[in-house]
């Protein structure tokens, strides 16, 4: 999941505008879903994995509606072995 220098330039910009912001920053992208659980991290930590579209667009959503979700860059994956968690304890998880 690294980030060129375009958009790490984005990123800092939208960190330093002073709006509310939440930085979504998907795994590999697959189009089919699965009910695999989500895993979330804080930027730069997940280097490998995939996450379906659908679940992304999920997380986008969710961030509009949690408070722990404001001002932060999350990294998001899938994995089967994740633990299942709300979206509450998804966004506060991440520092």
């Amino acid at each position: 999941m690294a980030n060129s220098s375009l958009e790490k330039q984005a990123e800092d910009y939208l960190r330093q505008s002073g709006v509310n912001y939440t930085i979504v920053r998907p795994g590999g992208l697959k189009n089919e879903d699965n009910t695999d659980s989500i895993l979330m991290a804080s930027a730069d930590t997940l280097f490998d994995g995939s996450i379906p579209r659908q679940k992304v667009a999920k997380v986008c959503v969710e961030a509009l509606f949690q408070p722990n979700a404001k001002n932060k860059t999350v990294e998001v994956i899938t994995k089967a072995e994740a633990p299942e968690s709300t979206w509450e304890r998804l966004f506060t998880g991440v520092l």
